[in-house]
This record gives C-alpha cells, structure tokens and sequence, in this order.
C-alpha cells in the first residue's frame, strides 16, 4: 500500500486486464463502468478482487452502482442466471462475458417501472426481440406477481374447514339397548348431508393461464417470473 493506492490496486488490475481479454470492444464502454465501481469502492468489493468471485449480495451492490434504476429483484434473477454451477457465487469470467455485457447494455438502455419488465430486457438480443404477444402477457404477470409479493409478506392463513353434522341415531328403546343396539338400517339421509357441504376456499392469489405455440417464449416468460 504504497503511493497513495487503494488496498488491492494491483488485484484490481488483474482484473482489468482479465476483463479485456478476448473482449468484443463493443462492451468496452460496459467494462469500463465495471471497472470503475471496482476502483471506487475497494472496501466493498475487497474480497472480489482478491478471489475474483461474489455472492449475491456483492452482485447487487455492484449493480446499484452501474444501473441504479435495477431493482434487487432483477439482479437477483440475473445472478441466478449467471450463477451456472449452482454455488451462490460468481465468477469474473462470467460477469466481463460478452452475453454479461450485453445484458447491462439493454438494461441502460430502458426504463421499466416493474421487476418483470426489467428482467424482460435483460435478455440478450439476439437473439431475443420484443414481442408484443410476450409484452401482453406480461402485463398479466405483473399483476399475479405484485399479489403473490403481497400475500407471501403475510402470514398464511388457516383454511377453516366447515363444521360436519351430527348424526342422529334414533333411540332404539330398552330391549335394544339390552342386545347390543346393533342397529339394521343404513343412515342414508345423513351420508347426503355431508356431501352437498361446501369445499374450504382457496388461499392463493389467483393465477394465469398462459397458451401459444411451440417456441413463442411461454417457458421463458415462466421462467423470468419465478426467477
């Protein structure tokens, strides 16, 4: 730490230079955004620039610093996605990829007022395009997604199964009583009864149906909600 340099210059240097390496100059403007939030934050991101790879919570701080206007909710889902080994941890390969870089072009490049359509213009184009059918349903998502937000800060609640009737058993008299009671006719009447009772009501918000041909983006659209 000589010279006035931040603690991990020379790390971030490393960087720097991995992150040009075989780079399309097309994103260098990208890179360079990067590479400046590693420069200006050095405590923060102090353990990336010794071990060259983050968790989540890194990942979104980062972003809050290149796209402010990126909710937690889409880096979340983009980390989720560029998260391929399944370890809760991302590397610097995949975050200066060019498919990275032309994620966080797009998403500049827009202004979403919801997660969805956010993450909806993360996608890389190409070789995804805007769809209006995609963009429709969409905006049907959008609005089971705010109600399952809403109910999932809830607390969930108790479904209250309705009260079931009585039987009634006749009195069989004294001799009865002095066999057994064992009783001949089969309860009929109360067995209906029981049947025409109503079924609990459902606690989930309603949902949505979405239908279209093969490869009109239904499983990608499912996929960017549940992310």
């Amino acid at each position: 730490n000589t010279g006035g340099a931040f603690p991990g210059a020379k790390e971030r240097a490393q960087i720097r230079a991995f992150s040009a390496q075989g780079a399309d100059p097309a994103f260098a403007d990208v890179r360079k955004l990067l590479n400046t939030a590693f420069d200006g934050n050095p405590a923060v991101f102090e353990s990336f620039t010794k071990n060259g790879e983050m968790d989540v919570a890194m990942f979104q701080k980062l972003i809050e610093i290149v796209i402010p206007s990126m909710g937690k909710e889409e880096s979340k889902a983009l980390f989720m996605s560029m998260d391929t080994s399944n370890d809760s941890k991302i590397q610097a390969a995949e975050i200066f990829s060019d498919v990275t870089m032309a994620i966080l072009r797009n998403r500049m490049n827009q202004t979403v007022g919801h997660p969805l359509e956010g993450s909806y213009h993360c996608l890389p184009r190409p070789p995804f395009h805007s769809d209006p059918k995609q963009l429709k349903a969409i905006e049907t998502l959008k609005v089971v997604f705010d109600e399952v937000v809403v109910a999932h800060s809830q607390p969930l609640p108790t479904v209250v199964q309705p009260p079931k009737p009585k039987e009634e058993m006749p009195a069989l008299g004294m001799f009865a009583s002095m066999f057994g009671g064992v009783r001949k006719t089969k309860p009929a009447a109360a067995k209906a009864k029981a049947a025409d009772l109503p079924p609990p009501k459902p606690n989930a918000p309603k949902g949505a149906y979405l239908y279209g041909g093969c490869g009109c983006g239904k499983t990608v659209l499912l996929d960017l909600f549940f992310r």
